[in-house]
C-alpha cells in the first residue's frame, strides 16, 4: 500500500479502536450504575443516561471498519480487473504517493511511459488481410510499464552514438546535421548494430509482443495504431505517387504518444528464441515502400540479424525504474 492507504488505515483503525473502546466503556458504566446483576438497572442506564453515547460509539466504530474495508478492497483487487481501460490510467500515474512522469530523455532520445496492462495481439478478428505468417489472437499481460523511444531513431540520434565510439559509423553523407537528413529515421542498420545503439542508450530493442502492445496504443481489436481505416495523413506508405522516408514524428502520434509505429520505415524487433539460442528477428510496421495491408499491427517478417534495408529502421526500449 501507498501512504496515503497507510493513513487511511491508521485513521480507520484509531476510529474503531475509540469507538470500540467507548462502547465497552458505556457498558461497563451501565453495569455499575445498574448493578452487575440487576438487568433492568442496566437497561434503565442505557435508555435514560447514556444511548446517544452508545449510538455515536457504534456509529464511530462502525465507520472505521467500513472505511478499513474499502482500503483493503481498494488495495488488493486492481482497477484493470473490473475493466478500466489502460489508456485512461496512462495519464498522472503515481507511485507510492509520488507523481510519476510519463517521458524520459536520454543522449537526446525521447521516450513515453508504456503502462503495465492486458491486450490481445496477433491478427485480430475480421481481418480478411491477415496472413500464415501472423500470430492468432492471443492474450498478452506485460506485468511492467516501460519506456519505448516516441519516434524511429534518427540519423542524427545515431551519429551522437558514433561520436561517444558506442556505434559503428555508416558514413558522413548519410548522418552530416547540415545535409537535411537528420531528422529522417536511420537505416541501412542490421539488428545488431541497432542493439548497440539502444544499449547506449541503457536499454534494448522491444520484443515483438512489447512492440504490438505499444503499436495498438491502447485499443482492441484493431488494425492499425489509430483504427480500422488507413490514409495517407495516417502514415507513409506505398501509393501511386511513391515518396521516401518523411521525418519522424510528421505523423499524428497514436494512444500511447508514439510516432510512425505503422509506416515510415518498418522496424526490428526482437523475436523468440531459436534452437541454437539466439533470438529470431521480426520485422514490424511497414514502410513507405509497402502497401497498406503491411502496416497492420498484426503483420511480421522473419528476418537475419545481420540483414539491411534502406526501408527498415528501429526504435528502443529502456526499463527505468519510477
Amino acid at each position: 500500500m501507498n501512504s496515503y492507504e497507510w493513513l487511511s488505515v491508521s485513521l480507520a483503525g484509531a476510529a474503531l479502536l475509540v469507538g470500540g473502546a467507548d462502547v465497552l466503556a458505556t457498558i461497563f458504566q451501565g453495569e455499575i450504575h445498574g448493578g452487575m446483576h440487576n438487568l433492568r438497572g442496566r437497561a434503565l442506564w442505557f435508555l435514560l443516561v447514556e444511548r446517544r453515547r452508545f449510538r455515536a460509539s457504534c456509529t464511530v466504530a462502525l465507520c472505521g471498519m467500513l472505511w478499513f474495508l474499502i482500503v483493503w478492497i481498494h488495495s488488493y483487487i486492481p482497477l484493470t480487473n473490473i475493466g478500466i481501460h489502460a489508456q485512461t490510467r496512462r495519464e498522472n500515474a503515481s507511485s507510492n504517493g509520488r507523481s510519476v512522469a510519463n517521458t524520459l530523455t536520454i543522449h537526446g532520445v525521447r521516450f513515453v511511459r508504456i503502462p503495465a496492462g492486458d491486450a490481445g495481439l496477433g491478427c485480430v478478428l475480421d481481418d480478411d488481410e491477415c496472413t500464415r505468417t501472423e500470430l492468432p489472437l492471443h492474450g498478452v499481460h506485460i506485468a511492467k510499464s516501460f519506456w519505448m523511444a516516441s519516434t524511429e531513431t534518427t540519423n542524427g540520434a545515431y551519429q551522437s552514438c558514433v561520436n561517444a565510439h558506442a556505434c559503428v559509423a555508416l558514413g558522413e553523407a548519410l548522418v552530416s546535421q547540415d545535409n537535411g537528413v537528420s531528422r529522417l529515421p536511420v537505416t541501412w542498420i542490421d539488428a545488431g548494430q541497432a542493439r548497440e545503439f539502444c544499449r547506449w542508450l541503457g536499454g534494448d530493442l522491444p520484443t515483438e509482443s512489447e512492440w504490438e502492445y505499444a503499436a495498438r496504443g491502447g485499443l482492441q481489436n484493431s488494425r492499425y495504431p489509430w483504427g480500422d481505416r488507413i490514409s495517407s495523413t495516417n502514415a507513409r506508405f506505398r501509393t501511386a505517387r511513391p515518396e521516401g522516408a518523411a521525418p519522424v514524428g510528421s505523423f499524428p502520434p497514436n494512444g500511447y504518444g508514439l510516432h510512425d509505429m505503422s509506416g515510415n520505415v518498418a522496424e526490428w524487433c526482437v523475436g523468440p528464441m531459436a534452437s541454437d539460442g539466439k533470438p529470431f528477428i521480426i520485422v514490424k510496421g511497414g514502410s513507405y515502400k509497402t502497401a497498406s495491408d503491411r502496416l497492420r499491427v498484426s503483420a511480421r517478417s522473419i528476418s537475419d540479424i545481420d540483414s539491411v534495408s534502406e526501408a527498415i529502421g528501429f526504435r528502443c526500449v529502456v526499463n527505468k525504474r519510477d
